[in-house]
């Protein structure tokens, strides 16, 4: 899947993280983990990552592609879940 610069640009955080997303469902740790694999993390890494994700929603959805980005409900302590899925 790639994405297209069509109404909304994508930032290079998101499209950072976007190469990282699969259809499988991966955690906002998971996704932190690979996306500092060959660098440190900064102190507030999964937070940064979480809001890159959260705005690449948007934008992909602002964006009509092909594809959405879904992610499970909050629950509690545990990590957030997103993956990507055709429409």
């Amino acid at each position: 899947m790639k994405l297209s610069n069509t109404e909304v640009n994508y930032s290079k955080r998101e499209t950072e993280v976007f190469r990282h997303l699969s259809k499988k469902r991966l955690t906002t740790t998971e996704i932190t983990n690979k996306l500092y694999a060959k660098k440190e993390q900064p102190l507030y890494a999964r937070q940064s990552v979480l809001m890159a994700l959260v705005s690449l929603r948007k934008k992909i959805d602002k964006n009509r592609e092909p594809f959405v980005l879904k992610k499970t409900k909050r629950s509690g302590p545990y990590p957030l879940q997103f993956w990507l899925e055709d429409r």
